[in-house]
This record gives C-alpha cells, sequence and structure tokens, in this order.
C-alpha cells in the first residue's frame, strides 16, 4: 500500500522481504543482490550511469569488507580477552572473601 503509494508519487522504490530471506547466510549479500536487481531492472542498458556507479560502490563495498575483518576480529578478541580477565578478577576476589569469611573467628 505505502510502496504503491510512494511509486504513484514518482520515488523508486525496492521490496525486500526480510522474513523471505531469514535463514540466508549472508543477509547483506541477499539485500544487495535484491538493489542490483532492481538496478538493472530499470537500467535502459547494461551500460547505463546507474549501473556503472553500482558496481563501482559494491567494488568499494568488497575493499571496505575486506580490509575491516581483520580489525573487527582484532576487537573482538581484545573484548573476549578483557571479558576473561574481568571473569578472573571477579572469581579471584570471590575466592578471597571465601578465604577471609572462614578464617575469621567466630
Amino acid at each position: 500500500m505505502w510502496r504503491q503509494q510512494l511509486e504513484n508519487e514518482g520515488f523508486p522504490t525496492l521490496y525486500f522481504n526480510a522474513r523471505e530471506n531469514d535463514f540466508v547466510e549472508d543477509p547483506l549479500s541477499a539485500f544487495i543482490g535484491e538493489v542490483e536487481g532492481y538496478i538493472h531492472s530499470k537500467s535502459a542498458d547494461n551500460d547505463s550511469q546507474t549501473r556503472k556507479l553500482f558496481i563501482e560502490a559494491k567494488n568499494i563495498g568488497k575493499t571496505l569488507i575486506a580490509k575491516s575483518l581483520p580489525v573487527a576480529a582484532k576487537i573482538a578478541v581484545t573484548y573476549g580477552i578483557l571479558i576473561w580477565i574481568s571473569y578472573q578478577n571477579v572469581q579471584s576476589a570471590m575466592l578471597l572473601k571465601s578465604r577471609e569469611r572462614k578464617n575469621r573467628p567466630i
């Protein structure tokens, strides 16, 4: 309903049903595929300026993802180590408190 209203007013629309793509291994790829299909269907020819820009944006995105994954992995590992250290500190503090209680005179 809203999509049709936007199309009637001259706005380009793209339909992507997230529930249909719920079990896709890589949802971003599914979405990009929908965008690519939409651009392909709306372009008069494959050499249109829009198609060229989309291909360029997709290539830039691939490069950004490839370069950001190692950084994200390092952050995740560092965060995991910090959580583990915090857990160890809490565990040590609890053990120390427990020993203090046992050694306390009644």
